[in-house]
């Protein structure tokens, strides 16, 4: 854009905008639109599995699905295939927080398997997600990230507080 002021017998004002500069600033917008519909997009997940529990204590799962996040929780693993999944909607901004927090909790390079042999019985965990530019798929059966034995880390248990805020408060531990 580019202003010209001219003089004659009264002071007007002249717009002058050249075409070349608007489809210039349309492109701009047209690109920004873009960038922030994408970021939003990549928020929410392509994919989302998340499963804890164990045989003798409480069990959930998450499953996202035809753009739907299903909860199930039950007092043991066996009873979640009996229990009706429960819709969940999170918000724009729930989903930017989840995505934020795993950014930050670094489960991107986090092991794909964590198994402590020496726990028989316990709790088994999952996690698969997958993005339009990152998938991951983790396992754990009495062993977490960032812990030694089979108790959660402070690191796992802010992983479950994210995934309980996605999920609006509801239990996931």
């Amino acid at each position: 854009c580019s202003l010209r002021f001219a003089r004659s017998g009264k002071t007007k004002l002249t717009l002058n905008v050249r075409l070349q500069n608007m489809k210039t600033i349309i492109t701009m917008l047209a690109w920004i639109t873009i960038v922030a519909t994408t970021a939003q997009a990549d928020d929410k997940p392509d994919r989302l599995i998340i499963n804890l529990g164990g045989f003798d204590g409480p069990s959930y799962e998450l499953v996202l699905s035809n753009g739907v996040l299903w909860y199930k929780s039950g007092d043991y693993i066996f009873q979640l295939e009996s229990r009706k999944a429960e819709p969940i909607q999170p918000s724009d901004e729930q989903w930017k927080n989840f995505r934020e927090s795993l950014d930050q909790l670094d489960v991107w390079n986090w092991k794909t398997n964590y198994v402590d042999l020496k726990v028989l019985d316990g709790t088994q965990w999952g996690l698969t997600i997958a993005y339009s530019n990152r998938t991951m798929t983790i396992e754990g059966s009495n062993g977490y990230p960032g812990s030694k034995d089979a108790q959660p880390s402070d690191l796992f248990n802010n992983f479950l507080s994210a995934v309980e805020q996605l999920i609006g408060g509801k239990k996931f531990r």
